[in-house]
């Protein structure tokens, strides 16, 4: 699968986590618990596709990847933001040698694709799982560069 764009989106990011400092925010999530969930959900992606991989009819599910419990015990168990960053590169380093081996017809299987924001159910369709892998690069990593960036200390 071409990941072109995702290793773009992950770039940025972690440029930008790499180079600046960050405040803590009104309201909403640190920037440790925004990378401890792009850390989560980079892994949720990995096991869906390691079962898809298996001959297993997997489904993706964000939850754990938003539950804020489960977020603080990842910020807690992994350390600061150096050591969240070395995490999160490690975690995108092992999705993309993931989808980088997705075969045109792992591709097409449809996997249940459920995403959660703020304890509402926004997503619940059956996706080709390619489909949700370039979404990763298109949508999600795209969404949370904005949220890191808003987090920025200007310099």
């Amino acid at each position: 699968m071409e990941t072109r764009q995702l290793e773009n989106a992950y770039f940025e990011i972690l440029h930008l986590l790499n180079h600046r400092r960050f405040a803590a925010p009104a309201s909403g999530w640190t920037i440790e618990m925004t990378v401890a969930h792009l850390i989560a959900n980079d892994r949720l992606f990995v096991a869906t596709g390691t079962a898809l991989r298996r001959g297993e009819k997997p489904g993706y599910d964000n939850r754990p990847a938003v539950d804020e419990a489960r977020l603080q015990r990842l910020v807690d168990e992994v350390g600061e933001l150096p050591k969240l960053t070395a995490a999160f590169e490690q975690s995108s380093r092992d999705l993309l040698a993931l989808a980088r081996t997705v075969t045109a017809g792992q591709g097409r299987i449809g996997v249940r694709f459920r995403v959660f924001h703020a304890g509402i159910e926004i997503v619940d369709e059956v996706r080709p799982w390619h489909d949700i892998l370039t979404s990763i690069g298109s949508v999600h990593l795209p969404m949370h560069l904005r949220q890191i960036e808003n987090l920025a200390v200007a310099t």
